[in-house]
């Protein structure tokens, strides 16, 4: 089923996990996915843009999921119906705007599709729209989260890093403006590394 995922998708699912486990609860819901997708960068980065903060979305999340009354075994647990409808979601999603790959990006999409989980409904709550997060997409506004560039701080110097092949040029040179102006450089100078 994860053969599509990208490293950051898998490693929410990863994550899902673990919070069922914290949270003490036998499965994996769309909660579970939301909370642990609220660790990814490149999502923070997409509710950014929406004006939705991380911490106000977890901070609903929790208000509504209580914590079961026993430990849970670290495992693998199983999803929910939900659960697992998210997920094929995301890979409809992924379909329909022709990406070969499923990323968090569809994740976050696939938990606003299903429409009955905790998720869908935090996420409606603090007025995100699937519509809107559908047509950035589509756009190209976001650059997939395995193409996002990365900046860093070395000796003084800000370096962006990115890796992956932008498919999209116009769109992820707009992201990299984006994240050095948010940096306030005096000056800026950008070279381009092949890799083979």
């Amino acid at each position: 089923m994860y053969e599509r995922f990208t490293e950051g998708a898998r490693a929410v699912m990863q994550g899902a996990n673990r919070e069922a486990i914290r949270l003490q609860h036998g499965f994996i819901g769309t909660e579970h996915i939301l909370l642990s997708i609220l660790t990814d960068a490149h999502v923070v980065s997409i509710l950014s843009y929406f004006d939705v903060e991380p911490d106000r979305v977890k901070g609903e999340t929790m208000k509504i999921v209580l914590p079961g009354p026993d430990p849970i075994a670290d495992e693998k647990l199983p999803m929910t119906p939900r659960a697992k409808t998210v997920l094929e979601n995301a890979m409809q999603a992924s379909r329909a705007l022709h990406h070969n790959y499923v990323g968090t990006e569809h994740l976050l999409l696939g938990l606003m599709q299903e429409k009955e989980g905790v998720a869908a409904q935090i996420l409606r709550q603090i007025g995100l729209v699937e519509n809107s997060l559908m047509n950035r997409l589509q756009s190209g506004d976001f650059v997939a989260e395995h193409l996002a560039p990365v900046l860093y701080i070395q000796d003084g110097v800000i370096l962006l890093r990115a890796t992956g092949a932008a498919t999209d040029k116009d769109a992820f040179m707009r992201i990299v403006m984006t994240e050095l102006e948010k940096c306030h450089p005096t000056s800026v100078l950008i070279t381009f590394t092949k890799k083979d």
